[in-house]
Parts: structure tokens; sequence; C-alpha cells
């Protein structure tokens, strides 16, 4: 009934546009008044929205849908059918990132570039923020992490931007390592990227502040050119690739995930 009467009457207007926090408050106050009488909560609403075989309801996470209807605009961004609207969130993305894409696992961003840009699309990329956080286990994913804005990577406890090297283009960590699996050349990097000679000991820093963890994991792994260098999501350590996700669905479950910050997604590609 809740989701009939009120829930469904937002939808529309979530997808267009933000949805303020204090609208956001009172649709979770009155769903709460219509499951409970009004009366005090005896159960967790985390606990409403399982499945029933484990407790639960099935109750709608109004929080995760909103996310989840503002990040399948994503989709759209990365489909093939361009559309005029994608030329306003590229160039945001230029003008505050340098780059025409950022949606890369464990993105990182700074709260003040975050404030400049439209409340829409600020909520777009504060959403990838959070169901981003993943730590890569296996060599492919890590090889296909970005060198910038990753929250693994950083130096003076800040992620890095391109500035950082004069660039202005992606770069992943497959980008910085041969083909046995030992870093490239400082001469050839800097040479194949035209980047200035003087910034060598940016250079050094950057191979300092991959982790330890991950060097292991790539020179024991023995192979190389593992990598999906374009932008996507780690989820059940596989590499989604934002141009296959059609169609996000926040279940209950991965609410709880997402909540620890270990968001699981389950896709549905559209017919």
């Amino acid at each position: 009934m809740f989701k009939t009467l009120v829930f469904s009457k937002t939808i529309f207007g979530s997808y267009l546009t933000n949805v303020p926090l204090e609208i956001l408050s009172t649709l979770v106050e009155i769903q709460k008044c219509f499951i409970w009488d009004g009366k005090k909560a005896k159960i967790k609403h985390s606990t409403l929205t399982n499945d029933y075989s484990k407790g639960g309801l099935k109750d709608i996470d109004i929080t995760a849908k909103f996310e989840a209807l503002h990040l399948s605009w994503l989709s759209r961004f990365y489909s093939e059918n361009k559309h005029p609207w994608t030329k306003i969130l590229k160039s945001i993305l230029i003008k505050y990132f340098t780059l025409d894409s950022i949606f890369f696992p464990n993105l990182d961003v700074d709260e003040h570039k975050l404030v400049q840009i439209p409340s829409f699309y600020r909520n777009i990329i504060k959403s990838w923020i959070n169901i981003s956080k993943h730590t890569p286990k296996t060599v492919s994913l890590i090889l296909s992490e970005s060198l910038w804005f990753n929250s693994h990577i950083k130096i003076e406890n800040k992620s890095l931007a391109p500035s950082f090297l004069s660039l202005k283009k992606q770069i992943c960590l497959n980008d910085l390592f041969t083909a046995d699996d030992s870093f490239i050349p400082w001469e050839v990097f800097s040479t194949s990227h035209e980047i200035p000679q003087h910034l060598y000991f940016r250079w050094i820093q950057i191979r300092n502040s991959i982790p330890t963890q991950w060097l292991k994991i790539i020179r024991e792994s023995g192979q190389s050119n593992l990598a999906y260098p374009q932008p996507h999501l780690n989820i059940n350590e596989r590499i989604v690739g934002t141009k296959n996700l059609h169609l996000l669905h926040f279940t209950p479950f991965c609410r709880k995930v997402f909540l620890s910050y270990r968001l699981q997604l389950f896709i549905t590609k559209r017919n």
C-alpha cells in the first residue's frame, strides 16, 4: 500500500532532480508510521527490508532506492545512444577533474570539489563513492584500479589527481607495470605520456604509494595485461563495466552491505 500510494508518486521526480533531505526524512517517517500505526517500532527497519525467508517483509529501503535511481543515469551516460544531456555531465567532469570519467572503484573526491557541482550530479558522484568502495584481491581487479582519485592510493593522506603528473588522461595501475610485473622505467613512462622530467620524484612517490599487498599479488601472479581500463565496478570479485550497468537493483541485502561500505549489486540487462 505504501509503495503504491506514497512512494510511487515520488519516483518520476527523483529520476530528474535531487530529492531534498527534508522530503526524504518525511517519506521515511510516513513509512514508519504506516507500518507501526504511529507506535514505537519493535523491529529494525533494516530487518523489515529482508526477504521473507530471513524474517523480513521485503519492505522498500527509500534511501537506497533513490540512490539507485540516480545511479541509473550512468548507464545512460555510457550507452551508445548519446543524448545531449550527457554533454553536461562530461563538461562537469572535465572542469573539476580534468577527466571525462571518474567512475572507477574506490572513488575518493574532496568535499570542496563536490560542493561546487550541481546537486543532482553531485549526488550521483557521492552515491558512486559509497558503492564503489572495494578492496581488490585479484590481479585483474588491482591492475584495473584507477591511479586517480583512488582512496587506496594516497600521498600525504590525499588521493591523486591527474595534475600531479601534469596529465589530463586516465591512468590505470596496469599502465605502471611491464610485462614481467615490474615497474616501468621512468624514462619509458615519462616519454610515452609526455610527462616533464622534473616530476621524477613524484613518480617515486606514486610507486611508494601503491599498497604493499597489491604489489605482492601482482608480482606473484605472473600474469599481465589483465586490466579493464574502462569505468567499472567490482562486484563479487568480478569486473562489471558501466556500459553494462543497465539497471541497478538495491535489494534489502544490498542495503545492509551498503551501510557497511561493502555494497553488492544485482544487475539486470534490459530486454
